[in-house]
């Protein structure tokens, strides 16, 4: 499982071709709108604390 959408979710794998196609267009926009956002927060905010960062990163992504 990939967690992208299957040929099946879109009909036939014709039907797929253009959603593969549009995909990386779409993560281009969704990457620049969250540098922005990231960008932005740190300006009102101040850089993220590496210590902060570390300890968020062990808390929500375990291994």
């Amino acid at each position: 499982m990939t967690g992208r959408p299957s040929a099946e979710e879109h009909g036939t794998q014709l039907g797929a071709i253009p959603q593969g196609i549009h995909l990386p267009t779409l993560q281009k926009h969704q990457r620049k709108a969250l540098k922005e956002f990231l960008d932005d927060w740190a300006k009102e905010s101040g850089v993220p604390d590496p210590q902060d960062v570390a300890a968020m990163r062990r808390r929500y992504f375990p291994r």
